[in-house]
């Protein structure tokens, strides 16, 4: 089993483009954990469904309070991962990513993470 850690100044990154929010959305709508607008636009309801959906598939031990924090940020990271079949094994964080150019943009995990809420991975 991999080591995981999260640097403590590490940051929540959303997606980029408000097309790829609005996926994502309207994936946890789809699966039932998220009731506002499919606006791309992300606030408190957004982050509960996304922490509903990672405690589902027992990756967050967290209160799904809307709040994003580390355990947030990691359990998003461990889900898309866990997903994809990537294995982390190095620190998140700015300069700690890896050299293969897997992890190179929030986008690539919110990608990960819409295909694995879409295609319903330990939900």
């Amino acid at each position: 089993m991999a080591s995981y850690e999260i640097e403590s100044n590490s940051q929540w990154r959303e997606p980029t483009t408000a097309n790829l929010r609005a996926r994502v959305q309207a994936a946890l709508q789809a699966r039932r954990l998220y009731a506002g607008p499919v606006d791309g636009a992300w606030g408190p309801h957004t982050i509960r469904g996304i922490q509903s959906a990672i405690s589902r598939a027992g990756q967050y031990t967290g209160p799904i309070d809307g709040a994003v924090g580390p355990n947030t940020r990691w359990g998003v990271m461990r889900y898309a991962w866990a997903s994809s079949g990537y294995h982390p094994s190095f620190k998140l964080g700015g300069s700690d990513l890896p050299a293969s150019g897997l992890v190179t943009s929030p986008d690539l995990f919110w990608t990960q993470f819409y295909k694995a809420v879409v295609n319903g991975y330990g939900l």
